[in-house]
C-alpha cells in the first residue's frame, strides 16, 4: 500500500507599490480580490511605497534613526525625510505555521554548516 504524504505548501506573493495612492489602487485591489480566495499560509513583502501609521514618516530632525525606516530622500537636515515603506504581512495560517517553518530552515541551516565543515575538513 503506497503512503501518501501532504507537502506542506505556502503562498509568497511580492507587490511593488507606485507612487501615487490612485497609482497604487489596483495594487490593493488585485491583493484584496487575491485575499477572497486564499486557504493557505499567505506572505505579502515588498516596496508598498505606503505609510500604515503616521509614526512611518519623519522629515526634519531625527529623533530616530535605525532600521525602522526604509527610504530616505537623501535630504539633509530639515529636508530629509525617512519613511517605513517596505513591509511584510501574513494571514493568519502563516504565523500559526510560521513557527515550524522557522524550525525546518534552522535544521537546514545546520546541516549546511555540518556538510561545509566535513568538506573543508
Amino acid at each position: 500500500m503506497a503512503k501518501s504524504s501532504k507537502m506542506a505548501t505556502r503562498l509568497v506573493t511580492s507587490a511593488y507599490g507606485l507612487h501615487s495612492v490612485e497609482a497604487r489602487r489596483p495594487l490593493w485591489q488585485g491583493l484584496k480580490h487575491l485575499a477572497s480566495g486564499v486557504c493557505l499560509p499567505w506572505l505579502i513583502l515588498g516596496d508598498f511605497n505606503s505609510l500604515l501609521h503616521i509614526d512611518d514618516r519623519w522629515g526634519g530632525t531625527l529623533k530616530t534613526i535605525g532600521p525602522y525606516y526604509s527610504w530616505s530622500n537623501k535630504g539633509i537636515g530639515d529636508g530629509r525625510t525617512l519613511s517605513r515603506i517596505d513591509l511584510a504581512f501574513g494571514n493568519s495560517d502563516w504565523f500559526y505555521n510560521l513557527e515550524k517553518l522557522l524550525l525546518n530552515i534552522v535544521i537546514l541551516l545546520f546541516l549546511i554548516i555540518l556538510l561545509y565543515c566535513w568538506i573543508w575538513e
